[in-house]
């Protein structure tokens, strides 16, 4: 009732962890043709190429990574190796510039 979009996770609440199967993209791709709101997609973006993979299957407005990102938080960057140390910097540096309060950090 008045969502403006939607994200999906193409597992179940139990289908986590190390040994977790792999997302169900057709059940996003199910969700997305019925819904009339923009679909995130989540689950199995592993790689840059990966995105776009993902979106071509899906038909999905977004693509979002949590997990892979820590692993590699440079996988939205365009596919290119970057140093993790210069991203890192990069990021303190924009922290310190434009600090949240905590009632913004969980």
């Amino acid at each position: 009732a008045g969502a403006q979009v939607l994200t999906v996770h193409g597992r179940t609440r139990d289908e986590k962890g190390p040994e977790a199967p792999l997302a169900d993209w057709d059940l996003i791709q199910k969700v997305k043709a019925h819904v009339s709101i923009p679909v995130i997609s989540n689950g199995n973006v592993v790689s840059f190429d990966d995105i776009a993979a993902c979106l071509q299957h899906t038909k999905a407005d977004a693509v979002m990574s949590a997990e892979w990102l820590r692993r590699n938080p440079a996988i939205f960057y365009g596919g290119e190796n970057v140093c993790l140390f210069k991203m890192a910097r990069e990021y303190i540096a924009l922290v310190r510039r434009y600090p949240a309060g905590n009632g913004v950090v969980k």
